[in-house]
């Protein structure tokens, strides 16, 4: 078998009712503190629950995905909702269901049982004996129960939670010996014991049995007979099942590291694999000379046995290499006594994975069907995911149902009426998505029909009604590095603003807005698109212009100069006008100098509604709409015409009688935000999600922090948007899978199931 592995966001505003968006620029790990109960509706909806208490914001991070969360192979950094579709981009090419890395199925249709998800890879597993399985790995988590790399898992796929010994690193290899399974791998204890990397543990109670044996090296393989158990690392030796002495009458010469073990079922043979395969008395340890696979060496193979299947006279040999019993590999049926290949067994096994482990990993019969996992791209010149059914005696693919599988295929094994599947994958029935997907908001399944493309490599999406569009659409101003170092405040970009169907996911090329110079935000209002740029790098508070495009033709229809000299970092919506945030000088009527953070402009004519001021006594870098109120984050400390002190975060209401006034709301005292460029914010019905150093969710009336509204997963989202009575979120987790110990996951989920 192949030896496993030892095992910046920005939320952007939410410019109108009909239109809620969230937006992640950069990856970042978050801290957030947060809520229970919301009815994400409009901005006068309650939280019920209570303050927290400090030792409730330090809730422990969740192990694993909420059940069936969608994922995808590479990073998220954005989500967007329009109507009932939730759109995603990132850097991904496919995106599903997790559905963990140990998979039960029907072996006749090759259908998936539903089943809790296991968040660590699955090196190993071994019939229970009454349908269900053993399964070895890293697992740490199944269906909120801990793990610790071994579990028992029934035949409906769930783990039995009574079953949890602790193994403190790699399990490998398993054998079950009766009430005893044999466990091995890369560890230095199980549970309390002292256990280097070979342990026997009862399967009644789950406890550590007095079997020790020597302390071996890394355990790849295991196989149990009667009276002896055999043992495979870098060499392979044999010892008491029961205390785990050595058989020292047990020697194998074997010039090379045992990567595939089996025993006859009478017991008269056993058969070793990796760079070679020979025959072994199973007493004495040596090699039968009439059992003659290859003319090479053992150890000189040029390929890798991976594991081997004694069944119905024949042996089955599955791994990595070109021929073997001169017959082309790398799966073939060997006659068990010679090691003769039938060549009228032809599986065409092919479209090898990258790397010195490729190839097929694991096998097994049910009935005259033999399951081959792996990694592998093709069987019988069909398309294959790692796991196919081939005939046993023609090696003809047999049709199944199976899904898309993202990762290698390490075990397969029959028990009773079941078929487990385990190995390095997390999507079963994953679709092609490249970089974008668009989701069903009630499900989350992706939609039938759209197909992602990469747009943009950076940006954010901004939902139309005509498109989808993806631009840079945050910004934090001014850069008194960059003056100092060559004389301008801003850098100079040219950036573009690219846009998509919403239905099938194609570039629409004639929305696209090319080149534009210093882009500093954009949004949409009506059936325009508005993009502002600014006119000057090297003056602190340059001329800004606001260009409309149509939607319907990507034409430009007009533009217009701000009239107030200073730097945009974010656009939204409010009414039939444009809110731009930012810092803009202007004079107050005796002459003074004055600093003004929000407008709202006229989009016709770029008139400034000269009553509209939040009275901030600095920047606003976010902003967020829901229903009357903005929600504004940046850097100031007072905020409305009483200086109320307001650290980094406000809630003003709109007037709809004076649609050029501007209300501060003086109840909505959260803690102090953090003071800076980087401090986000975002309305989520009853809950406002704000992040920075730190990261909140307060209630949206009082500005008080509540408990955690996203299943727990609050510490781990980027991003969140309302949908009906529930929040979809983005978050990323580190698990062990795809054999990196520390697998970034990106995850989106839904509250309320």
């Amino acid at each position: 078998m192949p030896i496993p592995p030892a095992a910046s966001v920005a939320v952007a505003s939410v410019p109108a009712a009909s239109v809620l968006r969230a937006c992640a620029v950069a990856t970042l790990t978050l801290l957030l503190t947060a809520t229970a109960t919301v009815t994400a509706t409009t901005s006068s909806a309650q939280v019920g629950s209570a303050a927290l208490t400090r030792d409730e914001r330090r809730a422990p991070l969740q192990a694993a995905p909420p059940s069936y969360a969608i994922v995808t192979d590479g990073d998220v950094t954005d989500l967007a909702r329009r109507g009932d579709t939730i759109f995603v981009r990132g850097d991904f090419t496919r995106i599903g269901r997790f559905t963990g890395s140990g998979l039960p199925l029907d072996p006749a249709t090759g259908a998936r049982t539903e089943a809790p998800a296991l968040d660590g890879q699955v090196s190993v597993v071994v019939a229970d004996g009454d349908g269900g399985w053993f399964v070895g790995g890293n697992t740490a988590s199944v269906d909120g129960h801990r793990f610790g790399g071994v579990l028992h898992v029934a035949a409906d796929g769930t783990a039995d939670p009574a079953f949890a010994p602790r193994v403190r690193g790699l399990v490998s290899a398993l054998a079950l010996d009766g009430e005893t399974l044999f466990v091995g791998g890369l560890f230095d204890s199980v549970d309390d014991s002292e256990r280097r990397n070979l342990a026997a543990i009862d399967t009644t109670t789950g406890d550590v049995t007095p079997f020790l044996a020597p302390r071996p090296d890394r355990v790849t393989e295991l196989v149990v007979t009667d009276d002896r158990l055999y043992v495979g690392d870098g060499s392979l030796i044999a010892v008491d099942p029961t205390t785990g002495a050595r058989d020292e009458s047990f020697v194998a010469a074997l010039p090379g590291e045992v990567r595939a073990l089996a025993a006859e079922p009478d017991g008269t043979r056993l058969y070793v694999g990796g760079r070679g395969l020979v025959a072994l008395d199973p007493d004495t340890g040596d090699a039968d000379p009439t059992f003659a696979p290859t003319a090479t060496p053992y150890g000189q193979l040029g390929g890798v046995v991976h594991t081997i299947l004694p069944s119905g006279g024949r042996l089955f040999v599955g791994g990595g290499f070109g021929s073997l019993g001169e017959t082309p590999g790398p799966l073939v049926s060997l006659d068990p006594a010679t090691g003769t290949g039938d060549p009228a067994f032809a599986p065409a096994v092919t479209d090898l994975g990258d790397g010195p482990d490729r190839g097929v990993f694991d096998l097994g019969m049910v009935g005259d069907e033999l399951w081959v996992g792996g990694l592998f791209g093709s069987v019988g010149a069909a398309p294959a995911t790692n796991l196919a059914a081939v005939d046993a005696s023609t090696g003809a693919r047999a049709s199944k149902a199976l899904d898309h599988l993202d990762g290698q295929v390490n075990a397969v094994e029959p028990s009773g009426t079941g078929l487990y599947v385990g190995g390095q994958f997390f999507m079963a029935g994953s679709v092609r998505a490249s970089g974008t997907a668009a989701l069903d908001a009630n499900t989350l399944l992706p939609r039938a029909g759209f197909r992602g493309h990469h747009v943009l490599r950076f940006g954010s999406m901004v939902p139309g009604r005509r498109a989808v569009y993806v631009a840079r659409t945050n910004f934090h101003g001014y850069d008194r590095f960059e003056h100092d170092a060559g004389g301008r405040w801003y850098s100079p970009t040219r950036l573009d603003v690219r846009a998509f169907d919403p239905a099938t996911g194609e570039p629409i090329d004639r929305l696209a807005v090319t080149g534009v110079q210093n882009l500093s935000g954009v949004t949409t209002l009506g059936d325009r698109l508005y993009v502002a740029q600014r006119l000057d790098n090297r003056v602190r508070f340059p001329r800004n212009q606001i260009t409309a495009y149509s939607q319907r033709t990507g034409e430009r229809l007009s533009s217009f100069v701000l009239p107030l000299k200073g730097y945009v970092t974010e656009l939204g919506t409010a009414g039939n006008d444009l809110l731009v945030a930012g810092s803009f000088r202007r004079t107050r009527p005796g002459g003074q100098p004055a600093h003004l953070a929000l407008l709202r402009v006229r989009p016709g004519n770029g008139h400034v509604r000269n009553g509209f001021d939040p009275q901030t006594n600095g920047p606003i870098y976010d902003i967020s709409r829901q229903g009357d109120d903005v929600y504004a984050a940046g850097i100031y400390r007072t905020a409305g015409y009483g200086n109320a002190f307001k650290p980094g975060l406000a809630r003003f209401t709109l007037d709809r009688e004076w649609p050029g006034t501007l209300d501060l709301r003086d109840t909505f005292r959260p803690p102090s935000h953090r003071l800076s460029h980087d401090g986000t914010v975002v309305a989520l019905g009853g809950v406002v999600m704000t992040n920075g150093w730190t990261n909140r969710f307060l209630d949206a009336v009082s500005g008080e922090p509540v408990e955690d509204p996203l299943d727990g997963y609050g510490r781990q989202t980027s991003l969140a948007l309302p949908y009906g009575e529930s929040l979809v979120y983005l978050g990323e987790l580190y698990l062990p899978l795809a054999a990196d110990d520390y697998y970034a996951l990106s995850f989106i989920s839904r509250t309320g199931g």
